[in-house]
């Protein structure tokens, strides 16, 4: 596992991190809270839907980084390329694998008529931001570089 995945899973399977949830985890319900933090924390970061965006039926948040010149997917599952987030995804729902899709969160058509139906947890960001900056400390590119994966330390939360 890669080592900022284990910090970062450390702290999320915690219960101060799920006070922040009134539902769900961190891959269901909470993917939002979590990379709408990761937003806020990660440099050159991009947030990103993942699901039937076709059918405007966005399933997961998480952010993207740019690394190496391709870009490298961040949430709670862990550091994805696109493929890999794509084929987990469709391993997931099986039945809906012809419709996963990635999209810019940016890019996307939110419901006019609902525009909080995604985004519940907006007023529990800032909080839960500072607290996996308290916890996790400085991110950088460096810290989500592939290499370390092979070649890095252990984790170590600050």
């Amino acid at each position: 596992m890669h080592p900022f995945v284990a910090d970062l899973k450390a702290v999320l399977n915690t219960n101060e991190s799920f006070d922040y949830l009134p539902f769900g985890d961190w891959t269901a319900g909470g993917c939002g809270l979590l990379a709408e933090s990761l937003l806020r924390l990660v440099p050159d970061s991009e947030l990103i839907l993942v699901g039937r965006l076709a059918k405007s039926i966005p399933d997961h948040f998480l952010i993207r980084v740019p690394m190496e010149g391709d870009w490298l997917y961040v949430d709670y599952d862990g550091l994805r390329t696109h493929d890999e987030v794509i084929a987990d995804f469709r391993r997931e729902y099986p039945d809906k694998a012809d419709d996963i899709s990635i999209m810019p969160a940016a890019a996307f058509d939110f419901d006019p008529d609902d525009p909080d139906a995604l985004f519940w947890y907006r007023d529990s960001v800032p909080g839960f931001t500072r607290h996996l900056e308290r916890e996790l400390g400085p991110i950088d590119l460096d810290r989500l570089d592939l290499a370390w994966c092979d070649d890095g330390p252990e984790p170590s939360l600050p």
